[in-house]
């Protein structure tokens, strides 16, 4: 189409222009009608890049983070094909304009979404759905071609992809100038070359198509361009994020493999370096170190000071083993000692004896001086075993041995140690589902006034009947169910039992007394008066407590509330073992207590041993002057029961007279040596 040039005077069939005027159109003229190959040439040139942008295109969609990069390289990629194929077939005059038109058409409109898409997905960092913002931008350029379908002027579509552009270019300013990014500089240049280009043609009145036919080139320069920053930009992003990351690891790896108090490996990083000795074939030995007591150091000095000890018990370890070994924290109070190689026994437990000769120096925390013992346990590979927990699981049996006979001792494990532990375990299981399944019951042993040899009450005795294992004896479970706290529960069945028991020799008119043992641990039972309230309830007032000397090692007036409150219910409060612990006389006399019972231990050598006699002698003495009644327990012969006699003893207990007996064997046992309710 030729220029269209406002009316005045003509020279030669041209408008007459100065010289500025005359050479700048004359520029244009020349741009706009160049010869065919021209544009081949420039097509040619063009189609390169084209190939470029198709595998940037590729690069930037499916390598690179920075969400719209893509669509941005395939929004250029897409003029650069309108301006090849305008540019081809309108270089040759002779063919129809339609090919030519119909590819700029379909290319440019592809390319304009392509670009809204590509820029609304980089601002929005992926967070927009790329499919609808392609519908709504591609409506938004057909409404132009609509326009222009039904009337409208022919720069319609140009006016509404210029719209959408100068939004996106307004946009990208106020980016710029937030975030200071010069990329956003570049979406504005690349945004405003079409409106720029359609302001230029209606003002100069130049040939439209021919200015959509050449947009293609600067579109193609920018595509690579664009692609260029958000590649590279991009790139040196990921860069950055991948020395973070290096960084990050870094740190993680200390947290992982080095213990943040001491600085000495972790329990993790042992493992590891344990699990390396293994691939490799080395022998080595495994230590571990507890220390004793520790809970009362965290009890007097804090968290803070509790780290402040562990950290210089930490270097105190570390140089009794120098370069010989390597020390790793396990956890809490917790240390572990790795000595590869072949080392004897008599060598490791020197190390371990050095160890704790080293920590016989105090520790210091400000004006603090803390001695600290150390428990030790020693494992050794491959002679114990071969697998990492598994090492770490007998040392720890290890340990906990030292720990069971009071601590700041050394201990190398032996199998017989493992079969302690899975004893252990096996009665905490079970002793739990014992009382579910109903496997305990109560054996009765009978006391007799030894004067007139009639039973007057008797001591309720639990024994357990396992399905697979048979009659467990007490001593097999008691100190285990103690240590396990299940000696509650247990203690309150009993105590449940019991009472029944009493009730129904009761309602058969035998009036005995039934003896209950209560332990230590029972005593911190919040619910235990009021089961034995009710216990006293059922029985009908027959109820007697058995309490060892140990349950008056504690808080006296405590004990002292609770024997009172026992002896207003109608217990009769026996002192079990007398003579065994640690009781006081004068914590005897201060006690409400109805009746002392002799050990075992004390009545077993009456007969062989004049010491023995006299000691007897002495404890019955001393129960006398403080108007306790003595009941004097193991009694096997005739000879210990004469003497027992001779002393004033009003009642017995042993296998002269009477076992531990079941329930029936019991009250067939009754009927014969007690005294009738009716009689009395």
């Amino acid at each position: 189409m030729p220029i269209h040039t406002p009316q005045g005077a003509y020279q030669n069939g041209f408008p007459k222009l100065d010289a500025t005027e005359q050479g700048e159109r004359y520029a244009l003229e020349c741009m706009l009608n160049s010869s065919p190959d021209f544009f081949n040439g420039l097509a040619l040139a063009s189609g390169c890049l084209c190939l470029f942008m198709v595998w940037a295109f590729g690069v930037a969609h499916r390598k690179t983070d920075a969400a719209g990069a893509g669509f941005m390289a395939a929004a250029m990629l897409m003029g650069g094909i309108a301006w090849i194929g305008s540019a081809t077939f309108g270089s040759f005059s002779d063919q129809s304009r339609r090919p030519a038109d119909l590819v700029v058409a379909i290319a440019a409109l592809f390319g304009v979404c392509s670009l809204i898409v590509g820029y609304c997905r980089y601002v929005s960092r992926g967070q927009l759905r790329w499919k609808t913002l392609f519908l709504l931008a591609l409506l938004w350029s057909i409404s132009g071609l609509l326009f222009q379908h039904l009337g409208g002027p022919p720069w319609s579509p140009d006016l509404m992809v210029s719209l959408l552009l100068v939004g996106c270019s307004i946009y990208s300013v106020r980016k710029f100038f937030r975030h200071k990014d010069p990329g956003y500089l570049l979406m504005v240049a690349a945004f405003l070359i079409h409106p720029a280009a359609l302001v230029s043609a209606l003002a100069l009145d130049l040939d439209l198509e021919r200015v959509r036919q050449l947009l293609g080139l600067p579109y193609l320069v920018l595509g690579l361009m664009v692609f260029s920053v958000a590649f590279f930009r991009n790139h040196a992003h990921t860069l950055k994020q991948i020395v973070k990351l290096e960084a990050f690891d870094a740190e993680l790896r200390a947290l992982v493999y080095t213990d943040a108090v001491t600085g000495l490996r972790s329990a993790h990083g042992q493992r590891e370096r344990m699990a390396a000795l293994l691939d490799a074939r080395v022998s080595y030995a495994l230590f571990c170190i507890n220390l004793d007591d520790f809970r009362l150091v965290n009890d007097n000095l804090g968290p803070v000071g509790g780290n402040a000890v562990i950290a210089s018990a930490a270097r105190v370890i570390q140089n009794a083993v120098g370069d010989r070994g390597e020390v790793a924290r396990s956890s809490g109070a917790e240390f572990t000692v790795l000595i590869p190689g072949d080392v004897v026994q008599r060598d490791l437990l020197a190390m371990a004896q050095r160890m704790q000769e080293s920590m016989a120096t105090p520790l210091h925390y400000g004006q603090t001086s803390l001695l600290v013992g150390l428990s030790i346990g020693i494992a050794s590979c491959p002679q114990d075993a071969t697998d990492v927990d598994e090492l770490f699981r007998i040392a720890n049996v290890a340990v906990h041995e030292v720990k069971a006979q009071g601590g700041g001792g050394i201990c190398s494990y032996t199998p017989a140690i493992d079969e302690t532990a899975h004893q252990h375990l096996w009665l905490d299981n079970n002793l739990r589902a014992a009382l579910e399944l109903q496997q305990f019951e109560l054996h009765y042993q009978p006391k007799l006034q030894l004067a007139e040899r009639r039973a007057t009450s008797v001591e309720a005795l639990i024994r357990w009947k396992h399905p697979e294992r048979g009659n467990i004896r007490p001593d097999q479970f008691i100190e285990r169910a103690e240590v396990s706290g299940q000696i509650v529960a247990i203690g309150r069945w009993v105590i449940q039992a019991a009472a029944l028991q009493a009730s129904r020799w009761l309602e058969q008119g035998l009036e005995i007394r039934v003896a209950v043992n209560i332990s230590v641990k029972q005593l911190t039972d919040a619910t235990l008066l009021d089961s034995l309230r009710d216990a006293q309830a059922i029985a009908g007032g027959m109820l007697d407590l058995e309490l060892t000397e140990s349950c008056l090692a504690g808080n006296e007036k405590e004990t002292l509330t609770f024997i009172t409150e026992c002896r207003a219910m109608g217990y009769g409060v026996h002192l079990d073992d007398f003579g065994t612990g640690y009781s006081s006389l004068s914590r005897l006399g201060n006690l409400p207590l109805t009746m002392i019972k002799l050990d075992r231990a004390f009545i077993t050598p009456i007969g062989k041993s004049d010491k023995a006699n006299a000691l007897v002698r002495a404890m019955v003495s001393v129960a006398k002057e403080l108007q306790l009644q003595v009941v004097a327990e193991g009694v096997e012969t005739i000879e210990q029961a004469d003497y027992l006699k001779q002393l004033g003893v009003g009642y017995v207990q042993g296998w002269l007279y009477a076992p531990a007996m079941g329930v029936e064997k019991c009250e067939a046992w009754l009927a014969a040596n007690a005294p009738l309710a009716s009689a009395a």
